[in-house]
Protein backbone atom coordinates (compact mmCIF):
# COMPACT_ATOMS: atom_id res chain seq x y z
CA UNK A 1 0.00 0.00 0.00
CA UNK A 2 0.89 3.41 -1.22
CA UNK A 3 2.01 5.79 1.94
CA UNK A 4 -0.63 8.72 0.91
CA UNK A 5 -3.20 6.30 0.72
CA UNK A 6 -2.59 4.68 4.13
CA UNK A 7 -2.39 8.12 5.38
CA UNK A 8 -6.05 8.85 4.24
CA UNK A 9 -7.58 5.70 5.76
CA UNK A 10 -5.94 5.86 8.70
CA UNK A 11 -7.12 9.69 8.97
CA UNK A 12 -11.08 8.59 7.76
CA UNK A 13 -10.47 5.87 10.58
CA UNK A 14 -9.80 8.51 13.21
CA UNK A 15 -12.34 11.07 12.07
CA UNK A 16 -14.86 8.29 12.20
CA UNK A 17 -13.92 7.17 15.44
CA UNK A 18 -13.42 10.68 17.02
CA UNK A 19 -17.02 11.38 15.62
CA UNK A 20 -18.35 8.28 17.63
CA UNK A 21 -16.81 10.07 20.82
CA UNK A 22 -18.52 12.95 20.56
CA UNK A 23 -21.46 11.33 19.36
CA UNK A 24 -21.73 8.84 22.60
CA UNK A 25 -20.98 12.12 25.05
CA UNK A 26 -24.12 13.86 23.62
CA UNK A 27 -26.20 11.00 24.20
CA UNK A 28 -24.50 10.48 27.67
CA UNK A 29 -25.23 14.17 28.18
CA UNK A 30 -28.86 13.85 26.87
CA UNK A 31 -29.74 10.32 29.14
CA UNK A 32 -28.05 12.54 31.99
CA UNK A 33 -30.78 15.06 32.16
CA UNK A 34 -33.69 12.81 30.66
CA UNK A 35 -34.86 11.86 34.37
CA UNK A 36 -35.16 15.36 35.57
CA UNK A 37 -36.84 16.93 32.67
CA UNK A 38 -40.54 17.47 33.62
CA UNK A 39 -42.47 19.66 30.70
CA UNK A 40 -43.73 17.19 28.47
CA UNK A 41 -42.11 19.62 25.04
CA UNK A 42 -38.75 19.45 26.43
CA UNK A 43 -38.89 15.54 27.43
CA UNK A 44 -39.93 15.16 23.85
CA UNK A 45 -37.43 17.26 22.55
CA UNK A 46 -34.67 15.53 24.82
CA UNK A 47 -35.75 12.00 23.33
CA UNK A 48 -35.55 13.21 19.67
CA UNK A 49 -32.23 14.37 20.28
CA UNK A 50 -30.93 11.31 21.90
CA UNK A 51 -32.43 9.00 19.03
CA UNK A 52 -30.57 12.25 17.02
CA UNK A 53 -27.13 11.08 17.83
CA UNK A 54 -27.92 7.52 17.96
CA UNK A 55 -28.44 7.63 14.29
CA UNK A 56 -24.72 7.23 13.41
CA UNK A 57 -24.04 4.87 15.70
CA UNK A 58 -26.57 2.51 16.92
CA UNK A 59 -29.64 3.14 14.94
CA UNK A 60 -31.50 0.86 16.79
CA UNK A 61 -31.86 2.53 19.83
CA UNK A 62 -32.94 5.64 17.88
CA UNK A 63 -35.57 4.22 16.30
CA UNK A 64 -36.31 2.94 19.97
CA UNK A 65 -36.17 6.60 21.41
CA UNK A 66 -37.36 8.07 18.34
CA UNK A 67 -40.68 5.96 19.21
CA UNK A 68 -40.71 7.23 22.71
CA UNK A 69 -41.09 10.88 20.97
CA UNK A 70 -43.64 9.65 19.22
CA UNK A 71 -46.10 8.23 21.84
CA UNK A 72 -45.75 11.50 23.77
CA UNK A 73 -46.46 13.51 21.35
CA UNK A 74 -49.25 11.88 20.38
CA UNK A 75 -50.72 11.72 23.92
CA UNK A 76 -49.99 15.39 24.54
CA UNK A 77 -51.03 16.40 20.60
CA UNK A 78 -47.80 18.34 19.92
CA UNK A 79 -48.23 18.00 16.31
CA UNK A 80 -44.30 20.40 15.75
CA UNK A 81 -42.79 17.66 17.93
CA UNK A 82 -44.64 14.71 16.06
CA UNK A 83 -43.56 15.59 13.01
CA UNK A 84 -39.75 16.01 14.84
CA UNK A 85 -40.25 12.62 16.30
CA UNK A 86 -41.17 10.79 12.51
CA UNK A 87 -38.43 12.70 10.72
CA UNK A 88 -35.86 11.64 13.34
CA UNK A 89 -37.23 7.75 13.45
CA UNK A 90 -36.99 8.25 9.37
CA UNK A 91 -32.95 9.60 9.36
CA UNK A 92 -32.16 6.72 11.58
CA UNK A 93 -34.25 4.03 8.91
CA UNK A 94 -32.14 5.90 6.10
CA UNK A 95 -28.78 5.03 8.15
CA UNK A 96 -29.92 1.09 8.67
CA UNK A 97 -30.47 1.17 4.44
CA UNK A 98 -33.89 0.89 5.25
CA UNK A 99 -35.44 3.46 2.50
CA UNK A 100 -38.89 2.19 2.43
CA UNK A 101 -40.02 2.03 6.01
CA UNK A 102 -37.49 5.76 5.85
CA UNK A 103 -39.43 7.16 3.38
CA UNK A 104 -42.73 5.59 5.24
CA UNK A 105 -42.06 7.90 8.52
CA UNK A 106 -40.68 10.92 6.33
CA UNK A 107 -43.72 10.81 4.80
CA UNK A 108 -45.78 10.66 8.16
CA UNK A 109 -44.02 13.24 8.91
CA UNK A 110 -44.25 15.76 6.15
CA UNK A 111 -48.12 14.97 6.29
CA UNK A 112 -48.55 15.60 10.07
CA UNK A 113 -46.41 19.35 9.15
CA UNK A 114 -48.20 20.21 6.38
CA UNK A 115 -51.42 20.04 8.64
CA UNK A 116 -50.18 22.06 11.11
CA UNK A 117 -48.69 24.50 8.04
CA UNK A 118 -45.16 23.95 10.19
CA UNK A 119 -42.96 24.40 7.06
CA UNK A 120 -39.56 24.13 8.36
CA UNK A 121 -40.82 20.26 9.60
CA UNK A 122 -42.25 19.78 5.67
CA UNK A 123 -39.17 21.01 4.64
CA UNK A 124 -37.44 18.46 6.63
CA UNK A 125 -39.24 15.88 5.82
Amino acid sequence: MKLPLFVFLLSIISFSSSAQKRGQARIDSLLSVLPSVTLDSSKIKTLIGIASAYADIKPDEGIRYGMQAVDLAEKKTYTKELAEAYNVIGLNYKVKADYKTALDYHTKAFDVAEKAKDKPNMANA
